[in-house]
């Protein structure tokens, strides 16, 4: 199966939706870069990214701390992420991203509940 991206513009954020089953880093940064392109272009600031099709992650440390540095460069920086995926990826692991990424707040979550991410956005500013 091919591995494909989709953007649906929700009331108050971009639900995106990937098919992988694993995860790279090199895909991580082209699925980073591509939400960037998509935000820039919606002029949006809240994204679900529901990655439930993902199995498992193949990226070490090192990579998540740089997948973090991306983010500034993909116009991330500045956009709320809450990823939606299987409770035995919400860990150690993804909570690194989202201490990468810190600044004034979090602005990357993992959750396996839809509902909980979704009010996690809502609580967040809109772009504008």
């Amino acid at each position: 199966m091919k591995n494909e991206i989709t953007f649906t513009c929700q009331d108050d954020y971009l639900y995106v939706s990937i098919s992988d089953n694993v995860i790279t880093a090199e895909r991580a940064r082209e699925i980073l870069a591509r939400i960037g392109e998509e935000c820039a272009d919606q002029k949006c600031n809240k994204v679900l990214l529901d990655e439930l099709s993902v199995e498992r992650r193949e990226v070490d440390r090192k990579e998540i701390e740089k997948l973090a540095f991306d983010f500034k460069k993909n116009k991330l920086d500045k956009v709320y992420m809450a990823f939606l995926c299987r409770p035995h990826l919400v860990g150690f692991d993804s909570n690194l991203l989202s201490l990468y990424t810190y600044t004034a707040e979090f602005i990357v979550r993992h959750f396996s509940d839809k509902e909980e991410a979704v009010e996690w956005l809502n609580d967040k500013k809109p772009a504008g």
